[in-house]
């Protein structure tokens, strides 16, 4: 893994601080251990070498195992992290396969046999069970109105298997027990760790270069904050916010910096409102 990427990771796990405040807790938190390990030997011993030398060699070995106890905690965080982005991948894979290569798939996970290719999905057979697997988008909860649909398609068989790349709902689940049919529900989360168990899942590199591009989307550039100051929605706010600052000095009393934060404001107003229609006039005119 490249250090940009080992660098974004340790920032999300530490809630999003940047390095320097990082290095400022790693700092205080050493120098305050070191003084209550110095304190604590200096009253035992009452030798301030004594407490010093203590102290310090308490505080780099202690600090070695916090560092390493992180270290493997990290690995486990981003190999935890790129298992979920390999199958955010699968499942992104999947719903757009056409319906020939998702019923392909498939059947290499449940081995099916007579295959046929419905219009959200397909049916098949798996060791005497009949198998209708949705081709639906994970995001969809499985409902009653499909659970319905794959029942009737295969009404006539005792035993059935309903596959789908999202969840079922609840309503759904509980169908199921009323119906005079065995069925077993197949849901998203069950295809990945069926997908897992039989080395499917798309490769590593994969997912570090979906985690790379999730890592730039995150990334604050100057682009995205001139496009987000100049949004179209932000003329109002600059125009209230101008108002504001001017009739705040009857409330708190007269500064000098009102009035220019006040010009400051209506004079993004005044430029997000010719930008944005500018902009409005040449998509009109088809200049992109």
């Amino acid at each position: 893994m490249n250090a940009k990427l080992q660098r974004y990771y340790n920032k999300k796990m530490n809630g999003g601080r940047s390095l320097i405040a990082r290095m400022i807790d790693f700092i205080m938190l050493r120098s305050f251990l070191l003084f209550v390990i110095f304190i604590a030997v200096l009253y035992l011993s009452r030798s301030t070498l004594v407490a010093i030398l203590i102290s310090i060699f308490m505080t780099c070995a202690i600090s070695i195992v916090m560092i390493l106890i992180k270290r493997k905690k990290a690995e486990k965080y981003m190999q935890k992290d790129l298992q979920r982005i390999r199958q955010k991948c699968l499942l992104e894979t999947l719903t757009l396969m056409d319906a020939g290569e998702y019923a392909e798939y498939m059947g290499r996970i449940f081995e099916n046999s007579n295959v046929s290719i419905t219009g959200d999905g397909f049916t098949a057979e798996h060791k005497g069970r009949y198998i209708y697997a949705f081709h639906n988008h994970p995001s969809s909860e499985c409902g009653v109105t499909e659970l319905l649909r794959a029942y009737r398609a295969l009404k006539d068989k005792q035993k059935i298997t309903i596959v789908s790349l999202s969840d079922f709902s609840d309503d759904a689940k509980k169908l199921c027990i009323s119906l005079p049919a065995e069925i077993h529900l197949v849901p998203g989360k069950d295809v990945l760790i069926l997908a897992n168990k039989l080395g499917m899942m798309p490769d590593e590199e994969t997912a570090k270069e979906k985690a790379e591009k999730e890592m730039n989307e995150t990334i604050i550039t100057f682009e995205k904050l001139k496009k987000s100051a100049f949004g179209r929605t932000k003329v109002k706010g600059y125009i209230i916010c101008g108002i504001v600052v001017m009739c705040w000095p009857f409330v708190s009393g007269f500064r000098f910096y009102y009035p220019l934060i006040a010009i400051i404001c209506f004079a993004m107003a005044i430029l997000t409102y010719r930008k944005n229609r500018q902009a409005k006039e040449s998509s009109d005119i088809g200049i992109s």
